[in-house]
């Protein structure tokens, strides 16, 4: 009578106990290392497949080519091809949905910064129109700000006028130039030319600006999740020398 046994592992014990009675002729066992040649396959040159490799147990196939989430099987049975989420339902996102490789995000109009959940998006612009007080912060302030905020305000006057900027927190991620997560600010004339064509970015004890201008922009963007973002007051001031100040030293 013939038996056949087939494991998945690498490994196999047999054991043969007997009494002291006189027994039969006794047993042979053929052992085939099929499984283990399946495996060998998959090691040489990832068999072929082009992410991962399984061995099948498939009568006629060696392996099974298989994909990573985000991708998926090409016809010839061994490539993988990015899947497209935003192609269905806009990938669930509530403005802008990006296709990156094996995954996608959602990102926001300007005026606008994405929530916690990552896929709706939130106001974060305004207009404010001979505003003597403006105070402004970054979404969700003093707590760690969110990937692709895309905020602007607009502070407007019918005729220019000094003012003074006085940020007493900010944190945000440093960057080469500032030019991944930052705070800009430049008014009509481009009159202010603050450092970076107005990007601020890393961590500041104390921001101070005071200059003259009808009109004033502030953008937030950010690419990261990063630090616990800005809180700033804009407000209308008599006539003073114009400057520019960070941690207390004079840029301009």
């Amino acid at each position: 009578m013939h038996r056949i046994i087939t494991t998945d592992s690498h490994k196999i014990t047999i054991q043969f106990h007997s009494d002291f009675a006189v027994g039969g002729e006794g047993f042979v066992v053929n052992i085939t290392q099929r499984e283990m040649a399946l495996l060998d396959e998959c090691t040489m040159d990832n068999g072929g497949c082009d992410q991962v490799c399984f061995p099948a147990k498939i009568s006629g196939s060696s392996r099974v080519c298989q994909c990573y989430n985000g991708y998926k099987l090409s016809d010839d049975g061994v490539s993988c091809k990015d899947i497209n989420e935003c192609l269905v339902g806009n990938g669930r996102c509530s403005q802008q949905c990006v296709n990156t490789a094996g995954s996608y995000h959602c990102k926001c109009h300007q005026g606008y910064y994405r929530s916690p959940d990552g896929i709706t998006c939130q106001e974060c612009h305004e207009t404010y129109i001979d505003q003597k007080l403006v105070r402004l912060q970054s979404p969700q302030y003093p707590a760690v700000y969110t990937k692709y905020q895309n905020c602007v305000w607009k502070i407007k006057s019918k005729k220019p006028h000094f003012y003074k900027i006085s940020v007493n927190h900010f944190n945000l991620n440093y960057s080469m130039n500032c030019t991944v997560d930052y705070l800009q600010i430049t008014d009509k004339a481009n009159k202010l030319k603050l450092p970076n064509d107005g990007r601020l970015c890393g961590l500041h004890d104390n921001i101070s600006i005071v200059s003259r201008t009808s009109e004033l922009m502030i953008y937030f963007k950010t690419a990261t999740r990063g630090g616990t973002g800005f809180d700033l007051v804009y407000q209308q001031v008599e006539k003073q020398r114009r400057h520019i100040k960070i941690d207390n030293k004079i840029i301009k």
